[in-house]
């Protein structure tokens, strides 16, 4: 569709294509940007090691004050007329590819984006094995070949890592918690920016408090809901238990009096007529939770079946997890089943949560296994997807009787413990938002009136959808099914293209 010799042809062939033809030249033209883009890359290297080699003979093959590399990442810079730091990530990701043909050649090809490239390069050039080399590799080009963001491939790969050689991510981790560091910077308008790096439990702390306080206050505040968050957090700094609600309102019902110290259950029973009215919140301390997902094997330090993960974060390596549940409180997860009398099938139906319990003993480091986690699932083969068949095109996951709760609407809280737990993402294409949030979409549609014959409410058909991706999905133009292994495949009902997501 594109000429590129004539942009002004190319911009009335844009308004006068359809749907159809903008999709297809849209589609080309991203290829060939990635595919130029990793020849500049490449060719940027190449410059780099030149440049190299040439000061380093100048300097009689001494590196005095890293001249050599300072030379090489300036010529890059200079010649492509772009920031030494861009410079520096291209020769960055040209010099890690090498170590990785596969992965260089889907960059080249136009199949990865640099962005991927880097993301699989930065996961996989630290593993030595072989053989884990060559499994990493596959799974990398596997995840990417999927509609996956870069956050949620990253996170992938972290995972295999983790699985892979527990103990080599331990100290990792270690090593880059000295990069944990607070950093405030100067904005306009008398505004200030915050970056801080901290350890996950904290965060997850931090970020309940700060919901908590935010939480107290009424409707009528006029902040906007980032306003409102710093506030809070600048209350937390200040070693304040109190949010001030900004309504203005007399009648506001988080108003008490201004006294601080007064015992507020001795002035309820005060006249209300000669209290002073107030917009200070006073709010309950807010208990944060950190939940921690781990197999009891994992727990245990001997060889596990999962990795580890913290809902709405992500994967931490089973160290961590031993640590965090040193001095936690334990719950255990129980799937239940229920058997089908027509199939005589196990099924499952849920998850439920046992009573709390104070930690027990987590084995010592010595005791902690050595080698790999056996994780017991791997991320398919997209080309694999062509020759499976959906669970169940009805909806009914195969069953021929309803489980309990499956011709209700709304699911339970078990059954949505275990989606949520088991797909930790939206599953729409190209979002990675965490399914803590999200809503549980029946794939193949509830039947209001006849519940029996729609889909049912059962994990085999309900996937979690943020509310922007469950909006578009009613919209009709892309449909998903599930399929074994919690695969979705999306379909355009017109041009019957395929996009793929794996939990």
């Amino acid at each position: 569709m594109f000429d590129y010799a004539d942009p002004e042809g190319d911009l009335t062939r844009i308004a006068q294509a359809d749907a159809s033809g903008l999709v297809l030249a849209g589609q080309s033209a991203m290829r060939l940007e990635r595919q130029a883009g990793a020849r500049k890359i490449l060719a940027a290297t190449a410059l780099a090691r030149q440049t190299y080699a040439q000061v380093m003979e100048l300097c009689d093959g001494l590196n005095v004050a890293e001249l050599p590399q300072k030379a090489a990442l300036r010529e890059v810079a200079l010649r492509f007329e772009v920031p030494v730091t861009t410079a520096g990530r291209w020769i960055s990701l040209g010099g890690m590819l090498d170590g990785l043909p596969r992965v260089r050649s889907a960059f080249v090809e136009g199949v990865l984006s640099e962005h991927k490239a880097r993301i699989v390069a930065e996961a996989l050039v630290s593993l030595d094995d072989e053989a884990d080399l060559a499994e990493a590799v596959e799974v990398a080009l596997g995840l990417a070949a999927t509609a996956i963001t870069g956050s949620g491939l990253r996170e992938e790969l972290e995972k295999l890592l983790i699985s892979l050689d527990p103990a080599g991510a331990a100290e990792r981790r270690r090593e880059f918690e000295k990069q944990q560091d607070v950093r405030i910077r100067k904005e306009c308008h008398g505004q200030s920016t915050i970056d801080a790096m901290v350890p996950v439990r904290d965060a997850v702390v931090l970020e309940d408090r700060i919901a908590g306080l935010v939480s107290g206050l009424c409707p009528g505040d006029p902040r906007l809901p980032g306003q409102r968050r710093v506030a809070a957090l600048t209350a937390l700094v200040r070693g304040e238990g109190r949010l001030v609600c900004g309504c203005g309102d007399p009648g506001c019902p988080t108003t008490v009096r201004p006294d601080a110290d007064t015992d507020i259950d001795a002035d309820a029973d005060a006249d209300a007529g000669s209290a002073v009215v107030s917009t200070e919140l006073v709010v309950v301390p807010v208990r944060a939770v950190v939940e921690v997902v781990v197999d009891a094997p994992t727990l245990a330090g001997v060889v596990g079946e999962m990795v580890p993960f913290i809902p709405g974060y992500g994967v931490i390596d089973p160290d961590l997890a031993r640590m965090i549940a040193a001095d936690g409180t334990w719950q255990g997860l129980y799937r239940e089943a229920r058997l089908d009398r027509a199939s005589g099938v196990v099924v499952a139906q849920g998850v439920r949560k046992g009573r709390p319990r104070r930690a027990g003993t987590v084995a010592p480091g010595h005791l902690v296994a050595a080698g790999r986690l056996v994780v017991r699932s791997r991320p398919p083969n997209v080309v694999e997807i062509e020759h499976l068949s959906p669970v169940d095109p009805a909806g009914h996951g195969g069953l021929v009787v309803p489980a309990p709760g499956a011709l209700v609407y709304q699911p339970g809280e078990p059954l949505r413990r275990e989606v949520v737990l088991t797909d930790r993402r939206c599953r729409a294409p190209y979002c990675d938002r965490v399914a803590e949030g999200c809503q549980l979409d029946h794939v193949v549609p509830f039947d209001h009136v006849d519940p029996r014959s729609g889909g049912w409410t059962i994990a085999e058909n309900l996937i979690p959808l943020c509310v922007p991706c469950h909006q578009f999905k009613h919209v009709g133009i892309w449909v998903p099914t599930l399929y074994p292994g919690r695969i979705v495949v999306w379909r355009n009902v017109v041009t019957g293209e395929v996009l793929v997501t794996v939990p």
